[in-house]
């Protein structure tokens, strides 16, 4: 949001500056577009208000009016956002131009500056203002949304007493710096020392409960078993309490996630947080890990603060993280026609892919088969006994559906996923798909599948198969490993396989 690498111009004092914007409004009423003369506009001040110990119901009524219809609200802004504001520009057009005059006003819970803003096109709009406190740092931002009318529009910025508590400095407050966005889209900015509050004492106001800081964060990688892959990350975070109480702390940086419950003391606290990363593993999210969202709970597990931090997390390298004990490739998928009898129509779609394997034992794969427009075509399941290491395994889908249903294209192969012996889930793609090379129905010979094939024999794998066709039976299967494709079918077989 914030213009990065402005070149400061010169330094020009308050009153200075009010009358060039002055004098640049009146250049621009000679356009085409007209525009509200807003130079008699005053800054009314106000007497100074200790908040907390003296009443509010004297302060500024004068500058009370009806507002317009907006939604308003105030954050307090990240170190990077902080690190990056810019020290001074102006950049306005003669579709949009702020005004350059400012009150100021209290109520209960909020301190609230307004201005006015001249826009060409009515629509929807939001407003930024960003407030920088008697050191000069930039620390809350307020946002109004609000639907302007062609010509002059009056516009709020209403930043939360509670979130200026929490940043802890009394004194006066420095507007640093306005923006505006319509539909979405910049229009107009200004930076620099735009408008200076009366001095406040906030010692009455309550902060906010709970604040992440956007400071101090920092992460290591774990590797429980000492193989160099990591299973999980350590986080650290730095969040400061109103109070002392157990409380309970979410990260989520992309499939990477965790929570952290444990009792944190008032002010600064810097809490651990262990993020798993099955999730990236099981997505196959190869890209940067990033630290999204920040969230804190109070014991009643009510959501106190929330913080979208943008930090890039020192621990990185999809190849570095720890695969499941049958860890699928998928990027190693290929397809084929298989014709296991020479005569007119493939039998099968063969489908390969590579596994890399930590535990042998034996092992279900299931897939599910759509057509192009994404309807069911079929189901598959394989039973395997797969050795420790990478193998490559040779599948095979009947023909029967693909003909059957008339179905023309590339089929999807959807929700890859191997199970270990007492049917669990070891890996899945469940948001990964492949697209077989595009076949078209006459490709393939109708079939009658038998129902419940039988298994070749003890120490042999359950054959993948059977079929009657022409009044032959037709059984299939790989005794030994399939996967490394050394097995023994039970009848010739023709494979069509695309070149190498």
């Amino acid at each position: 949001m914030f213009k990065k690498n402005i070149p400061c111009l010169p330094n020009i004092d308050l009153r200075s500056l009010f009358l060039l914007s002055v004098l640049f409004v009146s250049a621009a009423c000679s356009q085409e577009v007209p525009f509200t003369d807003l130079s008699n506009a005053v800054v009314i001040e106000k007497p100074a208000v200790r908040i907390g110990e003296t009443s509010l119901e004297t302060a500024n009524k004068d500058l009370e009016t009806k507002p317009i219809e907006s939604v308003y609200g105030s954050k307090l802004m990240d170190q990077r956002d902080i690190d990056a504001f810019p020290l001074r520009v102006d950049r306005d057009s003669q579709y949009y131009r702020f005004s350059g005059t400012y009150t100021e006003s209290l109520t209960s819970d909020h301190l609230i500056i307004r201005t006015s803003v001249n826009v060409w096109e009515a629509g929807e709009y939001n407003f930024y203002g960003y407030l920088a406190d008697d050191n000069g740092q930039v620390f809350l931002e307020s946002d109004a949304k609000f639907t302007a009318v062609s010509g002059d529009n009056r516009v709020e910025m209403r930043f939360d007493l509670r979130q200026m508590k929490t940043h802890g400095v009394n004194g006066a407050f420095t507007l640093k710096g306005v923006n505006l966005f319509y539909d979405g889209h910049f229009a107009a900015e200004k930076y620099g020392d735009l408008y200076t509050t009366q001095s406040y004492n906030l010692d009455g106001v309550q902060p906010v409960p709970a604040l992440f800081t956007g400071k101090n964060f920092s992460d290591r990688g774990i590797d429980t078993n000492g193989n160099g892959l990591f299973e999980k990350i350590e986080l650290n975070v730095e969040i400061e309490l109103a109070k002392a109480g157990t409380y309970t702390i979410k990260a989520m940086a992309g499939y990477a996630w965790g929570e952290v419950t444990k009792q944190l003391s008032a002010g600064k606290n810097i809490v651990p947080i262990t993020l798993d990363l099955h999730g990236v593993v099981a997505a196959r999210d190869r890209n940067p890990l990033v630290l999204k969202i920040l969230s804190a709970y109070d014991d009643q597990g009510n959501l106190i603060a929330e913080s979208l931090p943008r930090y890039v997390l020192q621990t990185q390298g999809f190849d570095r993280f720890e695969k499941p004990v049958v860890y699928i490739d998928e990027t190693s998928f290929t397809d084929y026609l298989v014709d296991i009898d020479g005569k007119q129509g493939a039998d099968f779609i063969g489908l390969d892919v590579d596994v890399v394997t930590q535990t042998a034992g034996e092992y279900m794969i299931t897939y599910e088969v759509q057509d192009q427009e994404g309807h069911f075509l079929t189901q598959e399941e394989h039973y395997l006994v797969l050795e420790a290491g990478k193998r490559r395994l040779y599948l095979s889908i009947p023909a029967d559906p693909f003909f059957q249903k008339r179905a023309d294209g590339h089929y999807l192969i959807r929700f890859f996923t191997v199970f270990d012996e007492n049917y669990l889930s070891v890996d899945s793609l469940q948001s990964f798909i492949y697209e077989t090379q595009a076949y078209r129905y006459t490709d393939f010979q109708p079939f009658e599948s038998i129902r419940d094939p039988q298994s070749l024999g003890a120490g042999s794998s359950i054959t993948t198969g059977a079929a009657i066709q022409n009044g032959e039976v037709f059984v299939w299967g790989f005794r030994g490993s399939a996967q490394q494709g050394n097995g023994k079918l039970t009848v010739p077989a023709h494979h069509t396989r695309p070149p190498k």
